[in-house]
């Protein structure tokens, strides 16, 4: 089966961004901790 999956995969892709200084900026976003709001709802929290 894994045969099978890595024949599929095709040609992998890469692409090279150039930026001079200060003109770009990378964030790194993800889901955080569920937190309980005090009525008892679960709110989900994101960072960054």
């Amino acid at each position: 089966m894994l045969l099978n999956l890595k024949s599929e995969r095709g040609v992998r892709a890469t692409t090279i961004l150039e930026f001079a200084p200060a003109d770009a900026v990378q964030v790194d976003f993800g889901a955080g901790p569920v937190l309980t709001h005090e009525s008892g709802i679960p709110l989900k929290t994101w960072t960054s």
